[in-house]
């Protein structure tokens, strides 16, 4: 995955949480720091980071919290569209991390 295509997938999940009201403050953080620089590497650099590695395992932690209710029989329509997304921008980010 290209480093623009990594770029885009943070910007998605950022608007997805921002739409919400969720705790995206990790990945506002990760994009500014990726606005910082010019260079395709150094933007490469800064994902590949052990300490943005682990804020962003972090974050995930909180993603799997908001997936957790359905595990629940009696989440409504909306929640389960939610948690579908959710799952994807997961294992989207584990991809991220692992490229």
């Amino acid at each position: 995955m290209d480093i623009n295509k990594k770029v885009s997938l943070l910007e998605e999940l950022q608007e997805f949480l921002n739409s919400r009201k969720d705790n995206y403050i990790t990945i506002s953080r990760l994009l500014d720091q990726i606005a910082t620089v010019q260079a395709d590497s150094e933007k490469l650099l800064i994902l590949k980071s052990e300490v943005v590695r682990r804020e962003v395992r972090e974050e995930m932690a909180f993603l799997n919290d908001l997936c957790i209710s359905k595990l629940n029989g009696d989440i409504t329509d909306n929640l389960q569209a939610d948690n579908q997304k959710l799952d994807e921008y997961r294992d989207k980010l584990y991809d991220l991390l692992r490229g």
